[in-house]
């Protein structure tokens, strides 16, 4: 986290922010930079910037590609850069102080960009280029390029009248202001949980690993004796697994689903009011709703289009979900007593017939999948796929010290870029699990830019007792990530607008989520997953047994999502404003995916970051199309071999090297050969015949 010095710091000539430096790699100088420097680093950025934003709107000679468009990315580069830094580590590292910085920077950030949204001058220049893309000499990539700031500019507000943009300024610089209070509310309500209890007997079915983490916690607490619990997964997720005690379970769950609803740390008017704003925003730009804004740069055309993917879905996997909800119901009730299934008990009971079913504990495989093992094969599977190699580095500076670095590298030598990893829980963090970017790839004033990135999660962490063994689950959490930092990775863009992951948001996902299938695979998992005592591979059937899971309560876990991603599509896709009690309004809309009684207290948007405070809102579908495009992409590999050199090489080439240089449909369909096969997901989760 950035020191902090009082009193602040002024302004001064050089800038680690901004500034050129000696550090390895080209790495962030976080040793270097402090608190105080964030606010003067944006500051002379936002000037410098619009001095060249200036010229570049009084520019003389005619527009072209170079002298407008180029020159508008290059001018706000630095602004970029420090707000990069800044907003990474405010979901990766950041205390109270570090975000009060919001309350200047987020209306400094949100002015900029209306300035440069709104200059009709800088419009003028890049809508005569535009205008003139088909006939002139620029090449596709240009004309992308110029092709894509246009829409911004005009999805921004270019061609409103004054009071228009205004109200555009007015809003922006709202919401600025409401979307990172609603992740802080988020984040400060699940920290202000805390379960400590001296009973033993609420232990029974715990894990030994889950035991002794919270035994640490509780004396990291300064509790004398007894264990302690927080609202974190590596905490809760054991519990919700495998502790018999039916009235803990209860209790975190009711927890859980408290999160930043009412209290200190209440969401509900921020929430509302973001919607509202949203939906205020899309009328002024001549959109009915939130919804229709935002599919303007999505591969999904429409609202409808999104239903009809999603309803296909639903009627696929609802007969399975009846069957699978009406056996584990007579399990619970054979077995415990349990009369009515609650919210409480699914994962209890579903962990508890798949080790009967499979014969296996997947708790049980966390000793071959210790943490750095597992970030071996991530390594060693991208250098047999891709041919790139990761070094750790010892000599770059690191913004924590849980932090690692790693240099990565194609195989003739050259650097593709910095990956830092992030992987275990601290107060100080997102509870969530991101990659993000302190820096993009392409050319950025005349240098082609190499990538820093950057990956947290919140895994089991290491205990005195033992290193951090992480479960399949965790292993896939990582490996999913992987998949978005390789994406960024592998970008061979000219232009950082166009550089991967800037894509269209139902296409994000795909690089992602098709790593995850490399964990399921015996082949892979041959080639790190080994017992951290004995090193003894992971036996073939124990490796067959986890990717049979796959199709375990398929049904059940698929209808499950449509909560959140009925709940996204009814606040986004509709006027906000007709929405009275949220609750009530929430039960109605996630009723195809709520397979359990309501629990009273409980809220799910409030808590919902991704769609009030990411980059989510009416596009929480993305995951399920994305899965949907990646189960047929890996179908080519799993047809070809999971490691063929041909599959891996077009897989780069033409999705992962690509970016935003082209529609992603024509991307997925140079590698596929044809249009995405719409059942290749239902198949694989066995939800319709092969």
């Amino acid at each position: 986290m950035p020191r902090s010095r009082s009193p602040l710091l002024p302004s001064t000539p050089h800038s680690p922010l901004l500034d050129p430096t000696d550090t390895p790699h080209g790495a962030i100088p976080f040793d270097r930079i402090e608190l105080q420097h964030f606010i003067p680093a944006l500051d002379r950025a936002i000037t410098e910037a619009n001095e060249l934003l200036d010229s570049v709107a009084a520019n003389p000679e005619p527009p072209t590609f170079e002298n407008s468009v180029q020159a508008l990315g290059d001018a706000s580069d630095k602004v970029g850069r420090v707000l990069a830094v800044y907003f990474g580590l405010m979901g990766a590292e950041s205390n109270d102080e570090f975000k009060a910085l919001i309350q200047t920077i987020g209306p400094k950030s949100s002015e900029f960009s209306s300035r440069v949204s709104f200059d009709p001058d800088l419009f003028r220049r890049v809508d005569a280029v535009h205008k003139e893309a088909a006939s002139s000499s620029m090449n596709a990539e240009q004309r992308r390029l110029t092709e894509l700031t246009h829409r911004d500019f005009v999805l921004s507000g270019a061609l409103l009248d004054d009071a228009g943009k205004a109200r555009l300024q007015e809003i922006a610089a709202e919401l600025s202001q409401l979307q990172p209070k609603f992740s802080q509310n988020v984040l400060n309500s699940t920290n202000a949980f805390l379960y400590h209890t001296n009973d033993e007997d609420e232990l029974a079915g715990l894990p030994e690993a889950a035991i002794e983490a919270a035994a640490h916690r509780a004396k990291a607490r300064e509790y004398d004796s007894g264990w302690a619990f927080t609202l974190q997964d590596p905490s809760l997720t054991p519990i919700l697994q495998y502790a018999e005690s039916r009235a803990l379970r209860e209790k975190m769950v009711r927890a859980k689903g408290a999160i930043a609803f009412g209290g200190e740390y209440d969401n509900t008017r921020i929430l509302r009011r973001i919607a509202t704003l949203f939906h205020e925003r899309a009328n002024l730009l001549g959109f009915a709703t939130h919804a229709e804004l935002e599919l303007e740069e999505r591969m999904a055309d429409s609202v409808d289009s999104i239903r009809a993917f999603l309803d296909r879905i639903y009627e696929s996997a609802e007969p399975a979900s009846v069957k699978e909800l009406d056996d584990l119901i007579e399990y619970a009730r054979r077995v415990d007593g349990i009369d009515e299934l609650q919210r409480w008990d699914y994962a209890y009971y579903s962990r508890r017939v798949k080790e009967e079913i499979y014969d296996f504990n997947e708790d049980s495989l966390r000793p071959y999948f210790k943490a750095e093992s597992a970030i071996s094969g991530l390594f060693s599977i991208a250098g047999r796929l891709y041919g790139i190699e990761f070094r750790q580095l010892d000599d770059v500076p690191l913004y924590h010290s849980d932090v690692s670095a790693y240099g990565v590298f194609d195989e003739n030598g050259e650097e593709l870029g910095l990956l830092y990893l992030d992987l275990f829980p601290r107060e100080t963090k997102s509870g969530a699990a991101f990659t993000g970017r302190w820096r993009g790839q392409g050319l950025r004033n005349g240098e082609m830019q190499t990538p820093l990135l950057f990956i947290v999660a919140n895994l089991t962490p290491a205990t005195p007792e033992r290193p951090a063994l992480l479960t399949p689950g965790e292993v896939g959490i990582l490996f999913h990530e992987f998949g978005h930092a390789l994406h960024a990775l592998l970008s061979k863009c000219t232009y950082s607008a166009l550089a991967s992951p800037n894509v269209y948001w139902d296409f994000v996902e795909l690089p992602s989520q098709i790593m995850e299938n490399w964990v399921r695979e015996p082949e892979a998992l041959d080639l790190f997953a080994k017992h951290y005592e004995t090193g003894e591979s992971l036996s073939d059937e124990l490796a067959r047994k986890l990717k049979d899971t796959m199709k375990f309560h398929a049904g059940i876990r698929t209808i499950r999502r449509f909560a959140q991603e009925d709940l996204d599509l009814a606040w986004f896709a509709s006027d906000p404003r007709g929405i009275d009690e949220i609750v009530l309004f929430e039960k109605e809309v996630t009723r195809r995916g709520s397979l359990f009684p309501d629990v009273p207290g409980s809220c799910l948007s409030t808590s919902f970051e991704h769609i009030f405070a990411a980059n989510y809102s009416a596009g929480y579908y993305s995951y399920r199309w994305a899965e949907a495009l990646e189960a047929d992409a890996f179908s080519r590999f799993q047809d070809e071999g999971i490691f063929n050199q041909e599959v891996a090489a077009s897989f780069r080439d033409n999705i992962l090297a690509q970016g935003n240089k082209k529609e992603p449909m024509v991307l997925f369909e140079r590698f596929r050969g044809r249009k995405p096969d719409a059942d290749a997901l239902l198949r694989r989760l066995g939800l319709i015949a092969d």
